[in-house]
This record gives structure tokens, C-alpha cells and sequence, in this order.
């Protein structure tokens, strides 16, 4: 009798599951998940004991296959900032039905290893994300110290052309208790025919109380015949990752 290859309960007793190939029962044996060769009387046990349901089917284990899907994504996204908070419950969903695949597969017989792979990568995955909350951390510590210069004054001594662009010179003074980076943006208008531009000057660690003369220089490819006029529209701390948020508002 011909039957449908797959796993089934051992008819001997001995193990839980027994291989039959669609023909006559195999060595292959498998318990508690894991998978044996019953070398002890194969040929008798094979010849006696029949053949199995011939159509009955193979059980799937769709906790498995989702636990490891779980775990590839929170290993591929747990490390990108922000994103990591979301994924670590990604991560803890693709450990819960990892469990939970590897004790279906022993009654099944299938998914073991996919569970195995969610448990790892589920774990991986906790892991990118503790990266990931630590990069997220510090780019909002970044963009806070962007946000706040701190104590400051700062003023324009001149704006002139120059050519085809302006330049602006000016002077900032540093009213913390401690070393700051300035990022200053001043913008230059050269009238209607020439339009508007504007340029960052950053100034490294400028000491409690020290001034720092800085220049800033707009090119631009034509100006009117007026002078042009220079004014700061902001001044900022260092920029995060040197990103200048200004260039998204």
C-alpha cells in the first residue's frame, strides 16, 4: 500500500515520531524534536509494521515561520533610531512564538529550525534595538544642544560685495559658564535683481566670556547695483551629526 510520505506517531511505541516514505516506515525517527536513527531491528520493525494512513497530511507550523520573519525584521530595523522602539516589541513577539513554534514542532514534526532562527534572531534583535535606543538617545541630545546655544551675544560689523558674492563679517561673545560651538546663520539680500542667500559660520569651542570675530560668505551670480544687506537669522549650537536642520524648515 502506498501512502504519503511524512511523519507519524511511531507505531512501535519506541519514539514519538516515525519517517514513512510513502512505502514502508523508515529509520528515521524523531522525540521531543529532535531526530534519531533507530538502528535497533529496522528491517523487522519496517516489514511488520504496515504502512502508514495514506492520506493523511503533514501538519504545519506557521508559529515558527512567523517567529523567525519577527526576528529577521527586528535584527534588520531594531538598530535605526526611533524605529528601534517600536521593533523591540517586534523582537519580544518573534521570542514568544519561537517558544511556542518549538513546542508545536514536536508534535508536528516541522519548523523546528525556523523557530530555532526566530529565537536567535529574536534575541539579535533586542540587541540592535539597544543599539538602536542609545542612537536615538543621543540624536535628540544632539538636536537639543542644536536647539539651545546657550548664552550669547553676537553682531554684524559689515556686509559688502565682493564680485559675484557677499561676504559678512561680524562677532559673536560666548556669556556661558562653559566652552561652546556656535553655528551662525546670516543671510544676505542683494535686492530684487539679485535675490537672497545664506550661509552657516560655525565657531569651535569659544571659551566662557571670549569673543570670536567670524566671516560668512554668500556667493551669489548677480546682484543689483544697490549694496547688499546682511542680517543673522539665527544662531544655534553645533549641528547635530553636521546636519543643518535649517535646510528642512
Amino acid at each position: 500500500m502506498i501512502g504519503t510520505p511524512g511523519w507519524y506517531p511511531d507505531p512501535s511505541g519506541r519514539f514519538e515520531h516515525r519517517f514513512h516514505n510513502g512505502a514502508a516506515w523508515t529509520a528515521d525517527v524523531a522525540t521531543d524534536g529532535h531526530r534519531f536513527v533507530d538502528t535497533a531491528a529496522t528491517a523487522a520493525f519496517r516489514d511488520s509494521a504496515g504502512p502508514a494512513p495514506p492520506m493523511a497530511p503533514r501538519r504545519s507550523n506557521g508559529l515558527a515561520t512567523a517567529s523567525m520573519v519577527c526576528g529577521i525584521v527586528a535584527v534588520s530595523l531594531g538598530w535605526v533610531p526611533f524605529v528601534a522602539v517600536p521593533m523591540i516589541a517586534v523582537a519580544v513577539v518573534a521570542l514568544a512564538l519561537g517558544v511556542a513554534g518549538l513546542r508545536r514542532s514536536r508534535s508536528t514534526g516541522t519548523g523546528r529550525s525556523f523557530a530555532v532562527s526566530g529565537l536567535l534572531t529574536g534575541g539579535a534583535g533586542l540587541g540592535a534595538c539597544a543599539v538602536g535606543v542609545v542612537l536615538t538617545g543621543a540624536f535628540l541630545d544632539a538636536v537639543r544642544a542644536y536647539a539651545d546655544a546657550g548664552p550669547h551675544s553676537v553682531e554684524l560689523t559689515s556686509c559688502r560685495r565682493d564680485g559675484g558674492q557677499v561676504i559678512a563679517e561680524g562677532t559673536i561673545t560666548n556669556e556661558g559658564t562653559g566652552p561652546a560651538t556656535f553655528a551662525i546663520l546670516v543671510e544676505a539680500d542683494a535686492g530684487e535683481a539679485g535675490g537672497r542667500g545664506g550661509q552657516r559660520a560655525i565657531v569651535d569651542d569659544l571659551a566662557p566670556g571670549a569673543a570670536e570675530r567670524f566671516t560668512v560668505t554668500v556667493p551669489r551670480t548677480r546682484f543689483a547695483d544697490s549694496e547688499p544687506e546682511c542680517h543673522i537669522v539665527d544662531v544655534n549650537g553645533p549641528l547635530p551629526f553636521g546636519i543643518d536642520l535649517a535646510d528642512f524648515d
